[in-house]
């Protein structure tokens, strides 16, 4: 049989840690007995890292309960029915600059005596009746420490300001809460910043510019590899300056909202999930100014921005809609705009430098709802809408003189200075870095969906899909992954054959997705595939609400997955073969008719990214 005993006093080596969690990913089962001392050994911080990292993998933990410590190491693999005993713990000064002694053997009366020795030990069925092992519960970090901006500053400078705190010894990741209200949204999840080893090593997050005369509230939850979390209190700061001139505070970092010239009446913008709800004055945007109230957040370099106008007030049939990327705030500054008029159908408008003159390209003569796109690649911005986010047509393309830093969000005006016009917008998307290929399919798209902090990509080389993502899960209340997906309208029976999915975290995922939505916390039905955890059926049946889960076999990569859809009923099913099905789970989605099919891909982490490979891809 394949399977590895482990007693080990100190593990503060993560080589042996990573070949542990291997081992348990290729379906062989650890078991380990360490000790309790050095868990929580504020001088060998680093054995309770890879001790959580094991635990959380799926390997089997107990700790010693003898009195005094268990020094004991020992490692047996029955596989090859070895032994090995001696002096070295897994720690990088045994590995590297200690001298040690170890024995490695195949004789069967050492092997049968340190058998005999753990199971007694796991099962505490020594004769004398004492037990020698307890279970392993893992322990929660410190709560996090404040450290800067100081909770209840004031004037605070609404540029290069970072969240700066004391994770203490035991944190080594940590969730990012912040925003305007007292309950503040999650920003980021899973930063994988590492514990305070004394001293001034604080954990630090940058933000992007502030409003000013706001107050802002964040918070900090730390947990440990175990992911146990410890939660710090609820602080705030107030920028410096004073709100108003347009711009609320009720957008989610890291976007701001603000209006950019000469309006009339102060715009505003709020956000509930998945939909922005804007409200902009101003003239036009055109001309050598512009005036229109901008939601908005940084970008570096190239990137895509979507969305979907889904309504806009006909103030004025020019009253616009749409998404924008600007050079800075400037009412005269280079920008590119694609908009949905209420009554004018769609355009490419944009000037080329700062105060320059606009040109315009014609669009279709659609109105809201309609999707409109804006893809950036060094100093060409190309534009392009859609009837539903999946087949897009090219609206026009230019060069413009701009900063390799720009602002991209969400613009509208009213075409009416001194009168608001409300627009609203969903399935809004920022993705940095070379935004969409053109190497899928007809009729196929792939975006990041949810909070990524680095972006995915997607791939097709007949006969095989290729999508990479970071994400902290497809799972919760919202999702953050990449998804490569077409349109499908009505009942559908999906299938494809998971080839590889490369191990960031066990819970790296991949499979078929049925989404309503491209929001975060949109509807779906999925039917997925992990590095470490086996086959599950993941869904959530309404919007923002809780995800649930169905398990299916334990089996890895390569495996077949079937997703059914017929009415507002799904039905997962998983093969070895793509002939002989086994029924993972049936659900009740209330879901659009009109839906989003395709690939989803997340890592279960944001420092690392997860490639899956697709192949035998079939939409009915």
């Amino acid at each position: 049989m394949q399977a590895i005993d482990v007693m080990m006093f100190r593990i503060t080596d993560y080589s042996h840690t990573k070949e542990m969690v291997a081992a348990v990913n290729r379906g062989v089962p650890v078991r380990l007995i360490t000790d309790e001392t050095e868990y929580r050994n504020a001088d060998r911080l680093w054995d309770a890292y890879n001790v959580d990292i094991m635990y959380h993998a799926g390997v089997k933990v107990k700790l010693d309960a003898h009195q005094g410590i268990d020094h004991e190491k020992a490692v047996i693999l029955y596989g090859q029915a070895t032994s090995i005993i001696g002096s070295s713990n897994w720690t990088s000064p045994s590995t590297s600059s200690q001298r040690e002694h170890n024995y490695f053997t195949v004789k069967p009366f050492v092997f049968t005596w340190l058998k005999d020795q753990f199971n007694r030990k796991w099962n505490n069925s020594n004769p004398s009746g004492n037990a020698e092992t307890k279970a392993f519960v893992p322990l929660p970090p410190s709560a996090p420490k404040i450290v800067s901006p100081a909770n209840g500053a004031t004037a605070v400078p609404t540029t290069g300001q970072s969240l700066t705190w004391n994770g203490g010894l035991w944190g080594q990741i940590y969730d990012i809460y912040f925003g305007t209200t007292s309950n503040p949204p999650l920003l980021v999840a899973d930063q994988q910043l590492g514990p305070n080893e004394g001293g001034s090593k604080y954990q630090k997050y940058a933000l992007p510019t502030l409003q000013p005369g706001t107050k802002y509230y964040w918070k900090i939850v730390s947990k440990t590899m175990a992911l146990v979390p410890a939660s710090g209190a609820v602080w705030s700061f107030t920028t410096a300056g004073t709100s108003g001139g347009g711009g609320g505070g009720t957008v989610p970092a890291p976007w701001s909202d603000g209006d950019v010239g000469d309006v009339g009446v102060a715009g505003s913008a709020s956000y509930t999930a998945p939909t922005f709800t804007v409200n902009g004055a101003g003239a036009d945007v055109w001309g050598t100014a512009d005036a229109l109230n901008f939601v908005y957040q940084p970008l570096s370099g190239d990137g895509t921005i979507v969305a979907r106008v889904a309504s806009v007030e006909n103030v004025n049939a020019w009253t616009k809609a749409g998404v924008m990327i600007r050079g800075s705030l400037s009412a005269g500054s280079a920008q590119a705009f694609m908009l949905v008029s209420a009554g004018k159908g769609v355009a490419f408008q944009r000037r080329l430098s700062n105060g320059a003159t606009s040109i315009s390209s014609t669009g279709s003569t659609s109105v809201a709802p309609r999707w409109v796109k804006l893809t950036r690649s060094g100093n060409t911005i190309t534009a392009s809408e859609s009837a539903n986010g999946s087949t897009w047509t090219q609206v026009g393309s230019s060069t413009f003189t701009m900063p390799a830093s720009v602002l991209v969000g969400l613009g509208v005006s009213s075409h009416v200075r001194g009168v608001n016009a409300t627009a609203t917008f969903d399935n809004v998307s920022v993705t940095a870095g070379g935004g969409q290929t053109a190497s899928l399919p007809e009729g196929w798209d792939h975006r990041d969906i949810g909070a990524v902090n680095a972006a995915g990509k997607a791939t097709y080389s007949a006969p095989v899909f290729t999508v990479s993502a970071r994400g902290a899960d497809i799972w919760g209340t919202a999702d953050a992954f990449h998804y490569a997906y077409t349109a499908l309208t009505g009942d559908a029976i999906m299938i494809t054959r998971v080839p590889s999915v490369s191990f960031a975290n066990a819970w790296s995922k991949a499979g078929i997705m049925v989404r309503e939505t491209l929001d975060a916390a949109a509807k779906h039905a999925t039917i997925l595939v992990s590095a470490g955890r086996g086959v599950a059926f993941q869904r959530r049946a309404t919007t923002g609400g809780e995800s649930v889960s169905t398990a299916g076999g334990p089996s890895g990569p390569p495996r077949w997955l079937k997703l059914v859809r017929s009415g507002n009923t799904f039905t997962a099913s998983e093969s070895p073969d793509g002939s002989a099905w086994t029924p993972v789970g049936t659900t009740t989605i209330s879901m659009a008719s009109s839906v989003f099919v395709g690939l989803a891909v997340t890592s279960h982490t944001t420092t690392a990214t997860a490639t899956a490979t697709f192949d035998n891809v079939s939409i009915e």
